[in-house]
């Protein structure tokens, strides 16, 4: 089991594992889970399975998460936005990046990747949660909080996005000045 664990990085856990349990335990506490048996068949489940469900549940959300970005660029549109800003326009964004992961700073500026991922499949699952419940038809209240749900993580994601993104520009001017030569 230690060295499963020693594997496991804290990305894994947070971005999959946590965001995996969080959107089964909101699912089950919103009803959205109910249905018959299932409720016996949860009580005779070891823990560590739970666990590893919830894993692979992010792992999916993960995944998803990358298939709409990659349909809807909205990371590339937002680091266009930033870039073309007066104090980053003499700057390539890939090419300080690049610079910045070659010198030993891939930690630093992947910190607010773990909260994208995780904003962006939690969004993704109270979405899912919310056509559920208008299906089957949950109450008013139940509904709207799925709404704020959505609201919430989808703006973290925007957050968590523009931070990236203006991280490397600022770590890289920090760090290398005004030179544009990469």
């Amino acid at each position: 089991m230690d060295k499963i664990l020693g594997k496991i990085g804290i990305y894994d856990l947070i971005a999959r594992g946590l965001t995996g349990i969080v959107v089964f335990v909101i699912g089950w506490i919103m009803g959205i889970f109910n249905i018959p048996g299932l409720n016996e068949l949860i009580n005779s489940i070891p823990i560590w399975a739970v666990l590893i469900a919830g894993y692979f549940c992010g792992l999916v959300l993960e995944e998803l998460s990358y298939i709409l970005e990659q349909i809807i660029r909205f990371r590339k549109r937002l680091c266009k936005r930033i870039s073309s800003r007066k104090e980053y326009a003499a700057y390539n964004y890939k090419d300080c990046e690049n610079k910045l992961i070659s010198d030993g700073f891939q930690e630093t500026i992947d910190e607010p990747l773990t909260h994208i991922v995780m904003s962006s499949a939690l969004a993704i699952a109270f979405t899912i949660f919310l056509i559920m419940s208008i299906v089957v038809k949950k109450p008013i209240p139940l509904l709207l909080l799925l709404v704020a749900l959505i609201f919430v993580f989808c703006y973290r994601y925007y957050h968590y996005s523009k931070r990236r993104i203006e991280l490397i520009f600022r770590l890289y001017i920090a760090k290398y000045g005004n030179n544009t030569t990469y």
